[in-house]
């Protein structure tokens, strides 16, 4: 049996992104700052409007991302940064230009089902999928979800846009992850998966990434679709507020 693969070691530490929570807004002012980037240049590579920018680093900056691709993003480009891993372009995915060719998503999924089955082949399957799946049960709605999406999300890609990602979010993960793959081999997905892990524990997704593969989508008791807290979570911080207030004019 091959030796076991873990994430890749930092070669030093530019950006620490914790473990043990969501990625919020701060994350991303944290990576403008180690990167000395402008305004322009962090909403561009984040793929989001100044206004979405703004409300999500400074009005909302000590909440979870809503959009899961864009937090799986987020900790897809610390590791790139302290682990100083290139970009390096496929070949047969020519660009003339600044911007980076995008895979459809079919080849994105072909990749993924191919780095499965290399790490059923090293024994370490078991890390990723739940009890009794293996890499010929991958679907496309597997890994759509691996993207941040829901699982029907990818179904709807296929048969409305014959593959091609709607969001430039969403074609910037594709983007990296499938030339990381090429590039880097099974390493790549192993570090990959250990992100979408950390998101999907973090969220209180119960099983972590094992139990993305079951349900197929992002939610929870605490995160429903994309992130958003639920009603229930809306009303106890109600609850907690209009108490705070009571006791605040009792003293």
């Amino acid at each position: 049996m091959a030796a076991k693969l873990k994430p890749t070691k930092p070669i030093e530490l530019i950006i620490a992104l914790p473990e043990d929570r969501p990625i919020i807004g701060s994350d991303i002012v944290f990576m403008q700052e180690a990167k000395n980037m402008s305004l322009m240049d962090i909403t561009w590579e984040f793929a989001w409007y100044n206004s979405r920018h703004n409300i999500n680093t400074i009005d909302k900056q000590d909440e979870p991302l809503t959009d899961v691709t864009r937090a799986i993003l987020t900790r897809i480009y610390a590791q790139r940064l302290n682990c100083h891993i290139p970009y390096v372009a496929p070949k047969h995915l020519l660009t003339y230009g600044l911007l980076p060719a995008t895979p459809n998503f079919n080849d994105l999924h072909e990749a993924f089902i191919r780095m499965f089955e290399e790490l059923d082949e090293m024994g370490q399957l078991g890390d990723y999928l739940p009890k009794g799946m293996y890499a010929s049960d991958i679907k496309p709605t597997h890994s759509g979800v691996l993207i941040g999406f829901n699982g029907n999300s990818a179904t709807r890609w296929i048969k409305e846009n014959d593959g091609d990602m709607p969001g430039p979010c969403a074609r910037r993960v594709a983007t990296i992850v499938h030339a990381d793959i090429e590039a880097r081999g099974v390493q790549a997905m192993v570090d990959f998966l250990h992100h979408v892990n950390i998101e999907a524990t973090t969220r209180a997704i119960p099983g972590g990434i094992k139990g993305l593969f079951t349900a197929e989508k992002w939610a929870s008791s605490t995160f429903k679709r994309r992130g958003r807290p639920t009603v229930a979570d809306k009303q106890s911080q109600l609850a907690k507020s209009q108490e705070a207030q009571r006791s605040s004019k009792s003293k």
